[in-house]
């Protein structure tokens, strides 16, 4: 496994030969294989997703809009649970008020957007890994497309879409609630992004 490989020459102990990598726990271990087969399908795998289909048309392309995109989108999906964390951490009690459950709505899609970014993390970090050592764009993207947590992430994608769409729906029709005036800025900011 590539990720288990990874760690293993990766962790060498301090003070010992560079021959000897540190012995990993077999917790440790399957951690890694759980991961790699979660975020990578087997060798071989085929993929016809429209990401696969762009690189073997233009791999330099592509690489430079995944690139673009994926760390916009890495780097904004972060920013947004923190801020939208912080916020409800501080507001939770005064954001009661509102005749739709806005606050709930604000945590789940927190929560929706964390469940993505090892994905981007993954898509990003993996493609730039990929072509900085002289692997195939193409066989990287192949194996990730083809995995586990790409279908997944598709299924929390269309979620967060429809999500987004019943938020905008109860933004549009919520009273105002002079106990936290935040939320409803918030949710334009978020829904707007």
């Amino acid at each position: 496994f590539r990720l288990a490989t990874t760690c293993r020459r990766s962790l060498c102990c301090i003070g010992m030969p560079a021959q000897q990598p540190l012995i990993m726990s077999r917790v440790q271990l399957r951690l890694a294989r759980s991961l790699e087969e979660f975020f990578f399908a087997a060798p071989g795998t085929p993929s016809e997703d429209p990401l696969v289909v762009s690189v073997r048309r233009d791999a330099a392309g592509t690489r430079r809009f995944i690139a673009s995109v994926g760390t916009f989108g890495a780097y904004m999906g972060a920013l947004t649970c923190v801020v939208c964390s912080t916020f409800l951490a501080l507001t939770w009690d005064a954001c009661g008020g509102y005749d739709r459950p806005l606050r709930w709505w604000l945590l789940l899609y927190v929560i929706l957007q964390a469940c993505q970014l090892p994905m981007r993390v993954v898509l990003v970090a993996g493609l730039r890994s990929a072509e900085s050592s002289g692997r195939s764009a193409e066989a990287f993207l192949t194996s990730l497309t083809a995995s586990r947590a790409w279908q997944i992430g598709g299924v929390l994608g269309r979620l967060m879409y429809t999500w987004q769409v019943l938020g905008a729906l109860w933004w549009l029709g919520a009273e105002s609630c002079p106990s936290c005036p935040g939320i409803p800025k918030l949710m334009a900011a978020v829904l707007l992004t």
